[in-house]
C-alpha cells in the first residue's frame, strides 16, 4: 500500500468519526429539544389549570388546584403511612406484572407450537378477555380475602391478555416453514423455542409491556378500591368518601407518575436489549 492509499484512508476514517460524532450530538440536541417540550407543555397545562381554578372562583369541593395538589402532595410525603401505601401497591404491581407475563408468554408460546389448541382455545380466551376485570374484582376479594393476593391476580388477569395477545400476533408472523425444518432436523421444542420463537417475539413482548404495566396498575388499584385495608386505591376511596378532592388529585397524581417511571424503565431496557431490530 503506498502512502498516498494510506493519506486516503486516514481521511476517510477522520471524516467518518466527524460523522459519527454529529450523528451523536444531534440525537442528544434533539432528545433536550423533546424534554423542553415536554416540560413546557406540561407547564402550560398546569398554569391554565391553576388560572381556570383562580378566575372562576370553582369550589375546591368540586375542582382542586394544582397548588392545592401540591401542598397536599408535600404533608403527604411526611406521613409515614403514605409510604406503606405505596409499598403495598408496588408489590402489587411488580408481582401482579410478572405472573401476567410469565403465564401469558408460557401459554402464548404453547399455543404457538400446538396450532390445533390454539384454534380450539384462542375463542375462548377472547371471551374471557371481554369481560370487564372490574366485574371480577369482588370475586377476586371473596376468594383470596382482603390482602395483596386478590390484588396481585387482578393486575396479573389484565397483563396476562395483553402478552398473550400480543405473542399469538408475533407468532402469526413466523415463517411455519423455518419451524417445520428445524422440527425435521430433529431439533427439540425447548431448542426451537429459544433459538427461534422467542428471539422473534422479542420485540412483541416489550411492546406489550408498556401497555401491560398500566394494566397491572389499573387492576391492583381497583382491586384496592373494591376491597383493602392498605394500598393507593385504598387512600383514593377514603378521599372520595371524606369529600377531600385536593388529596384524591394527589393520590392520581401519584399513580401518574408510577406509571410513567415503570413505562420510562421499560422503554429504556427495549433500548438496551433490542438495538439489533432497530
Amino acid at each position: 500500500m503506498s502512502i498516498r492509499d494510506t493519506d486516503v484512508n486516514g481521511a476517510d476514517d477522520a471524516w467518518l468519526e466527524q460523522v459519527v460524532r454529529k450523528a451523536k450530538h444531534s440525537r442528544t440536541l434533539d432528545s433536550w429539544i423533546i424534554w423542553i417540550e415536554r416540560v413546557a407543555i406540561i407547564g402550560a397545562l398546569i398554569g391554565g389549570w391553576q388560572l381556570f381554578v383562580s378566575a372562576f372562583k370553582i369550589n375546591p369541593d368540586i375542582l382542586s388546584s394544582p397548588s392545592a395538589v401540591g401542598s397536599t402532595l408535600y404533608h403527604l410525603l411526611q406521613q409515614r403511612v403514605f409510604y406503606y401505601d405505596l409499598r403495598v401497591t408496588s408489590e402489587e404491581v411488580l408481582f401482579g406484572l410478572l405472573l401476567g407475563v410469565i403465564s401469558g408468554s408460557v401459554i402464548g408460546i404453547v399455543f404457538i407450537l400446538l396450532p390445533r389448541i390454539s384454534d380450539a382455545l384462542q375463542p375462548l380466551l377472547v371471551g374471557l378477555n371481554s369481560m370487564p376485570k372490574i366485574a371480577l374484582a369482588p370475586l377476586t376479594i371473596i376468594w383470596f380475602g382482603l390482602g395483596i393476593y386478590s390484588k396481585i391476580l387482578l393486575a396479573a388477569l389484565g397483563v396476562f391478555f395483553i402478552i398473550f395477545f400480543n405473542i399469538a400476533a408475533g407468532g402469526a408472523s413466523l415463517d411455519k416453514a423455518v419451524m417445520d425444518n428445524l422440527a425435521i432436523m430433529g431439533i427439540s421444542r425447548r431448542k426451537i423455542v429459544t433459538i427461534f420463537i422467542l428471539p422473534s417475539v422479542a420485540t412483541w413482548i416489550i411492546a406489550a409491556l408498556k401497555v401491560a404495566i398500566s394494566a397491572a396498575l389499573i387492576g391492583a388499584v381497583i382491586g384496592e378500591y373494591i376491597g383493602a385495608n392498605a394500598g393507593i386505591g385504598y387512600e383514593i376511596e377514603n378521599a372520595i368518601n371524606s369529600l377531600s378532592i385536593a388529596r384524591m388529585f394527589t393520590l392520581l397524581l401519584v399513580l401518574a407518575i408510577m406509571g410513567g417511571l415503570a413505562y420510562a424503565l421499560i422503554a429504556l431496557v427495549e433500548r438496551r436489549l433490542l438495538r439489533w431490530s432497530r
